[in-house]
């Protein structure tokens, strides 16, 4: 799939790695890394991963031991979420509504 193909917002999963001429990337954990010679190939079309598995090798352990320093993924709590409701105070000129109802018009005196 080309970057053409891919959905919008799939760069978020993206992980690069960056080391002098060489950019090592991969778009999911799943996938296998690409490589790519940015002297060589600015517009990275050519992947030489096959060609150079000790700099693949070396990049990606580079990415790993800086993953494990990062602090773990929030995950979802599995219990449903319950909203609130309003929790402006009142008098705070907001007014909190459920998107339908209007509120009163203060009258002039």
């Amino acid at each position: 799939m080309t970057d053409i193909q891919r959905p919008r917002g799939s760069r978020r999963h993206l992980v690069a790695v960056r080391s002098k001429d060489w950019r090592l990337y991969r778009y999911q954990e799943t996938e296998p890394w690409k490589l790519f010679d940015l002297e060589k190939d600015a517009r990275e079309e050519e992947d030489i991963a096959d060609q150079y598995p000790d700099v693949v090798e070396k990049l990606a352990y580079n990415h790993a031991e800086w993953k494990s320093t990062l602090a773990p993924l929030l995950t979802k709590p599995e219990e449903e979420y319950v909203n609130p409701g309003p929790v402006t105070p009142a008098g705070y000129s907001w007014v909190v509504t459920d998107g339908w109802a209007v509120p009163e018009k203060k009258q002039k005196r």
